[in-house]
């Protein structure tokens, strides 16, 4: 009864196709997470150039109000 059973191999094209859709997702995931960051190293310099800004502001108007 065993000797009718196929033997088991690997399937190679389809364990280059799961290693080539692995390959694509990581690559997608290294893309988006290099996006994100940059993203917020722009949001964090936007916001530190407009509390630099601000706090001059703040600073004019009350050197002009005790003036």
């Amino acid at each position: 009864m065993i000797q009718h059973l196929p033997s088991l191999t690997p399937d190679t094209t389809r364990n280059a196709r799961t290693i080539a859709r692995c390959h694509a997702q990581l690559e997608r995931r290294r893309a988006g997470a290099q996006s994100a960051a940059r993203y917020v190293i722009e949001r964090n310099a936007l916001l530190g150039f407009g509390a630099i800004y601000f706090s001059s502001l703040a600073f004019d108007v009350v050197r002009v109000l005790l003036s």
